[in-house]
């Protein structure tokens, strides 16, 4: 759940998650809207982004397909409008963050910024569905195809980690799954809008839990500081789901999916790589692999 800071703010400033140092500004920061007055399809987004249709909406935002008009091709606009300052920088964090990656497994940013009291961000058009949303049609992926997509997921969360990254939110509707006529990779690691840079400052206020609740890690309902063991948990999820073909702790709100996290155990699934899986997804971090390669290496990668 993430910050509902209602705090209006006149003045906002994102840290480079690299050099730790202050890089992006927004001054007059405006009131929120409804999702419904976002901008119609036609609007055009800092003379350049023509708005063509709806894609969807999350927690934080709306996603359009757009048309950008100094390359003419087609691109995805993210857009936000929040009264929150701690959400409005963590899109601005978010922002930043992944246009500092270059991986073929992490969309590509073309630009972000403020316009006409939108915060917005523009990535590249993915053609595809989430790794959710094929769970939600077809039910569990086929081993050999779970496989190939955790680890994708894995190496790009290892090339993440180098630098100094920690993702926090990997769940299979942060899992895209590519057309493989459209792109060179298959897989597409997601929304880094709850990322933590290493060093930056704490952006979800204590006692929230920014992320899903069936899917984040123990630490983030007990507010342990965060390490690179957040994603060997998630990780580990992620396979579970992708090969059992649910959640094994969703229930029916939120308070009850928290202390499913915390107090029970994923039932075993059918899987060579069960054991490895368990591990990974230990509710005692101690416990865990303390690494994404040492989750990879179990895993037989």
């Amino acid at each position: 759940m993430d910050d509902e800071d209602e705090t209006p703010t006149h003045e906002l400033t994102t840290i480079n998650p690299m050099s730790g140092r202050p890089t992006h500004r927004v001054s007059t920061f405006v009131a929120p809207g409804p999702y419904d007055s976002a901008p119609p399809p036609g609007s055009v987004l800092a003379d350049r982004f023509v708005l063509v249709e709806e894609l969807g909406r999350g927690g934080m935002g709306v996603v359009y397909e757009a048309i950008d008009r100094q390359v003419e091709r087609m691109v995805a606009v993210k857009l936000v409008r929040f009264s929150s300052p701690n959400a409005a920088a963590r899109f601005l964090r978010e922002a930043e963050v992944v246009r500092s990656l270059e991986h073929p497994a992490i969309t590509k940013v073309i630009d972000f910024g403020v316009t006409e009291g939108h915060l917005y961000l523009v990535m590249e058009r993915l053609h595809g569905l989430t790794a959710q949303a094929e769970l939600d049609e077809r039910g569990p992926l086929c081993s050999d195809r779970a496989m190939s997509t955790i680890h994708e997921v894995l190496d790009a969360l290892t090339y993440v980690h180098a630098r100094h990254v920690i993702h926090r939110d990997i769940k299979p509707s942060n899992i895209f799954l590519l057309d493989s006529t459209r792109h060179a990779s298959p897989v597409n690691l997601l929304d880094f809008g709850i990322s933590q840079p290493r060093g930056a400052g704490r952006l979800t206020a204590h006692g929230r839990i920014a992320g899903t609740p069936a899917c984040v890690a123990p630490e983030q309902i007990t507010g342990l500081t965060l390490d690179e063991r957040v994603d060997v948990y998630g990780a580990g999820l992620l396979l579970y789901c992708l090969l059992a073909g649910k959640n094994p702790f969703q229930r029916a709100t939120a308070r009850e999916s928290f202390d499913a996290v915390l107090h029970e155990k994923a039932a075993p699934i059918d899987s060579p790589h069960n054991a490895a899986i368990t591990i990974a997804m230990s509710s005692n971090r101690e416990e865990r692999f303390d690494s994404i390669a040492a989750f990879r290496s179990a895993l037989g990668f």
